[in-house]
């Protein structure tokens, strides 16, 4: 169960970063 839920917060971590960057681009290609 430890296991499970460290491995769901490493996926919560790559789609905030994943989100993250997704934004940066767009701001990117806005300006």
């Amino acid at each position: 169960m430890k296991e499970k839920r460290s491995s769901e917060k490493f996926s919560d971590d790559l789609c905030f970063s994943v989100i993250g960057l997704f934004e940066s681009a767009c701001r990117f290609k806005v300006r």
